[in-house]
């Protein structure tokens, strides 16, 4: 899974997590990235959840994304987090991906 990059905004903080051995050939994935960028003052958070099956290339099943704005890390990624179970993302791997993206992004602007 790629990440998702806009024109203009720095990505500060990315982290995927979702079915182990998924994209072996001959098995199913799920996973959930999560991207957070900052422009100015400006942060957003970005979550992509896609589903498919591995025959030695993925074949997506499905795929949606979230996106939200805020001017801080916590406000985008609460937002984002809220909107991403609201459609039904898988928890867990949006609970781990959307920790180890915002401890990233944090350590990037302190830095």
């Amino acid at each position: 899974m790629s990440k998702m990059i806009l024109f203009g905004w720095t990505s500060i903080g990315t982290a995927c997590n979702g079915v182990p051995y998924g994209h072996v050939a001959g098995h199913h994935f799920r996973d959930v990235l999560v991207e957070i960028s900052r422009k100015g003052e400006m942060f957003r958070a970005a979550i992509c959840e896609q589903s498919g099956s591995a025959q030695g290339y993925d074949e997506v099943h499905s795929s949606q994304t979230v996106v939200a704005r805020g001017d801080s890390i916590h406000k985008a990624v609460a937002e984002a987090k809220s909107l991403a179970i609201e459609a039904d993302f898988d928890r867990a791997y949006l609970a781990a991906s959307l920790s180890e993206s915002q401890d990233e992004a944090e350590e990037a602007i302190e830095a």
